[in-house]
């Protein structure tokens, strides 16, 4: 894109041709009486935006039309913007009708912004086509414990930082003033803390003049970071990384999980009829356990019995024989009593 650097110069009259003052289309010599891009429009409301550091956003201005030609700036600042994104060097460019883009958030980027829209046709301003929007930026940094932190907050629409580490929110540096805390040191636009604490974790916020928030950034103590760093500012070489160490991912192809899937379930009616078999077989061996306890217990009642059977048979046949000896001797006893009985005549006859 040829033309003047920046719009002051535009302004200024000292582009060498009138159709050197171009942004995004506009021939400021013809319409530089209508714009006062030192002020800001009267009579409009900001659109509060919200963007999150390292990440885009878009800056919509709601018109719908073919032939709008754009002028962007931010408050104390002149941007040049991009028509397409393809012709752009720079993170900022226009998209669609008038919508205003830009990339790769930076805590500088944080403040108020203009849109003004005009006709291609006769580079008259249409009515109410002014926009005003205020972007604030936010980040989340996680610190190791004393690790020494630079916040690049301090630039010339910051007045004012506070912190709520104590519980409440607190005035830690003020622009005129200086630092309010022992625990900060401040270097150009950076916000330093030497040795980064447990209770210098919070959230730090920089608000402009007129108290509108224009960074958050809330700190966290991470133990177990070692040596992380941001490398999405080049130019702060000690910032710590806004994000957690990541986490091990590991993903597979759907058809290798489907497979995975019916191999597992495979296996696991493989195991279930492995125990089932298993639990037959326990059951069968326990019941042949108790028919053999059973046998062996029916076999020794047996043996006993023909023990006992065995020992009442001697027992009788020790009294049958004590019957015999008995039954002879009282024969034996008769006989001599008979003999007896037959001698005494013939003792009785000498």
């Amino acid at each position: 894109m040829s033309g003047c650097e920046t719009l002051a110069a535009c302004q200024a009259g000292v582009c060498s041709a009138r159709t050197q003052c171009i942004v995004s289309g506009h021939d400021f010599a013809a319409a530089s009486s209508a714009l006062h891009l030192s002020a800001p429009p009267s009579g409009t409301d900001p659109k509060s935006l919200l963007g999150k550091k390292g990440e885009n956003i878009i800056l919509s201005c709601d018109f719908e039309g073919n032939n709008m030609q754009i002028v962007f700036w931010k408050e104390m600042e002149k941007n040049i913007v991009c028509e397409d994104e393809e012709d752009c060097s720079g993170r900022l460019f226009r998209k669609g009708s008038c919508d205003i883009v830009i990339k790769n958030l930076s805590f500088s980027d944080a403040g108020k912004y203009f849109l003004r829209v005009f006709n291609n046709t006769d580079q008259t301003e249409l009515d109410h086509q002014i926009r005003t929007y205020q972007l604030h930026i936010h980040d989340e940094i996680f610190v190791k414990k004393r690790e020494k932190l630079k916040l690049d907050v301090l630039f010339s629409n910051a007045y004012k930082v506070e912190t709520n580490s104590s519980g409440e929110w607190t005035e830690v540096w003020k622009r005129g003033l200086g630092l309010n805390s022992e625990r900060l040191n401040v270097s150009d636009v950076d916000l330093i803390i030497n040795s980064f604490s447990a209770s210098d974790a919070g959230t730090y916020r920089v608000l402009d003049s007129k108290r509108e928030i224009l960074i958050t950034v809330t700190l966290r103590l991470n133990e177990s970071m070692e040596g992380l760093r941001d490398n999405r500012d080049k130019t702060n070489g000690n910032q710590p990384s806004t994000t957690p160490p990541p986490e091990w991912k590991f993903t597979l192809p759907a058809e290798v999980c489907f497979w995975f899937l019916v191999a597992l379930g495979v296996l696991m009616v493989l195991m279930v009829g492995l125990l089932v078999g298993v639990l037959v077989v326990l059951i069968q061996i326990k019941s042949d356990v108790k028919k053999c306890q059973s046998q062996h217990r029916n076999s020794q009642e047996d043996r006993n019995q023909e023990d006992r059977n065995s020992q009442e048979d001697i027992n009788q046949e020790d009294r049958n024989s004590q019957e015999d000896r008995n039954s002879q001797e009282d024969i034996n006893q008769e006989d001599i009593d008979q003999e007896g009985l037959q001698l005494q005549p013939l003792h009785g006859a000498h």
